[in-house]
């Protein structure tokens, strides 16, 4: 799977403008749906379908509940489910993600609707975003390797803010 880098610039000359909050990642990515394209072909168009969706056990690992940041709708088959940091990704985020697909069943029948009506099973993707990436995670996601499962990918996404 690729990494992808997005940022935005207005002007020649910049200055970082860090998210304060993951709230306000959160809320930028809403704004910019388009941020989220993972390529050309199959992941091009993006709609967020759900945001701070709250699942019940949804962190096994840590006997907890859990919130998915976002759930998008890639090209009206795909779900991806985002998990957002406002700091650097690493194994950590990833094994979060990985508690979220446990639930994925219960997501799909809550979301079905926004799925077309001829897909008989929805693919999935898992979508990592930060403000970096630690180099042994960021290695692993670029040869593929690291998946949720044998039949869903992730990919990483690292984006940062600036001002004019």
């Amino acid at each position: 799977m690729k990494l992808y880098r997005h940022v935005t610039a207005n002007s020649i000359l910049l200055k970082a403008m860090p998210f304060i909050r993951e709230l306000s990642m959160e809320a930028y990515l809403i704004e910019n749906e388009a941020v989220l394209r993972l390529n050309d072909d199959d992941l091009s168009e993006v709609q967020i379908i759900a945001s701070e969706l709250p699942i019940v056990e949804g962190r096994p690992a840590k006997k907890t509940d859990g919130r998915i940041d976002l759930l998008a709708l890639y090209n009206n088959e795909t779900f991806g489910i985002i998990e957002l940091k406002n700091s650097a990704l690493n194994h950590e985020h990833f094994r979060q993600l990985q508690d979220y697909f446990s639930k994925k069943d219960e997501i799909y029948n809550a979301h079905r609707d926004a799925v077309s009506s001829e897909i008989g099973s929805p693919k999935w993707i898992g979508i990592l975003v930060g403000t970096d990436i630690e180099p042994s995670l960021q290695e692993q996601l670029a040869s593929g390797t690291l998946r949720i499962s044998e039949d869903i990918p992730v990919a990483a996404l690292v984006v940062s803010r600036y001002r004019s």
